[in-house]
């Protein structure tokens, strides 16, 4: 054999043994991408319903079993579909990001939900992008939502580095519970003229805390409440026992009002964004 054959023949043996070392580096940085999630609710006497959604994941994304709490459930944990605490998290192999987003509905309309989340996501090679109705929050978020709304979370995870494996899990933890919502101070005082234009009861009120009152104009004395944490207060005549005439309202804030007990029930709502004092006159 010729040299210049043997040259050749050295160098495609030499092509074929770094082609093969190349595929060998190549097999080396191969990464493991497959994550577990796991999220968990608590509630307290709320009405609450959750969805949620996984988007870019290597089984091409799914629709969470949705949760639908209601207040007369034991208060505590939820009751969890499966779904939602083994979360297929797998990347594909050109580790698109991956997106869970989770929505929850507050299903009452006169009462707010306080949320509180608890991200402790920990996973190497890779970052998680947070927000809540499209804009960034930190691991750590509470906020309420207001009846009969809803309010999405977004959690959007990126490998940092392809040549690296990712490792650990995706883990939230939300709390839900009835928002205890500051209010205002409602001094209310009644001046019983012994006039007899509201007599023998016919009129009252109620606030949204639970508080009410009422009572008569048949002596001569002015009485006075303090109620406290008040949102709404409701005055109301409704024609009981030999109830007749108006029940004149005057707020510390300047605005009058009245409700009529000789008809069949009616009422005033107020809404007070303030500490008011109430003075009520028959």
């Amino acid at each position: 054999m010729s040299l210049k054959v043997k040259l050749l023949s050295c160098i495609s043996v030499f092509i074929i043994v770094a082609s093969l070392m190349l595929i060998s580096v190549f097999a080396a940085t191969k990464v493991t991408l497959n994550i577990g999630g796991n999220v968990s609710f608590t509630s307290s006497s709320v009405n609450a319903y959750i969805t949620g959604s996984i988007a870019g994941n290597a089984a091409g994304g799914s629709t969470l079993t949705p949760i639908d709490i209601d207040a007369s459930d034991s208060d505590g944990a939820v009751s969890m579909p499966t779904d939602w605490t083994d979360m297929d998290l797998t990347f594909t192999e050109s580790a698109s990001p991956i997106t869970v987003t989770i929505n929850i509905q507050n299903k009452s309309t006169d009462r707010e939900i306080a949320v509180s989340l608890t991200d402790s996501t920990n996973i190497s090679n890779v970052t998680v992008t947070r927000e809540c109705d499209g804009s960034g929050i930190t691991a750590s978020d509470s906020r309420n939502i207001p009846g009969g709304e809803t309010i999405t979370y977004t959690f959007e995870l990126n490998v940092q580095s392809q040549n690296s494996s990712a490792s650990g899990d995706f883990g939230l933890s939300v709390e839900l519970e009835n928002a205890v919502l500051e209010g205002y101070t409602a001094t209310i005082i009644v001046y019983n003229d012994s006039s007899g234009h509201i007599s023998e009861g016919g009129w009252g009120w109620t606030t949204d805390n639970g508080r009410s009152g009422g009572g008569t104009f048949g002596t001569s004395e002015v009485t006075q409440t303090v109620v406290t944490n008040v949102q709404t207060i409701t005055f109301y005549g409704d024609r009981s026992g030999s109830a007749r005439g108006d029940l004149n309202i005057s707020l510390s804030t300047g605005e009058s009002y009245s409700v009529t007990a000789s008809i069949s029930y009616n009422e005033v709502v107020i809404e007070l964004t303030q500490n008011t004092t109430f003075t009520i006159t028959g």
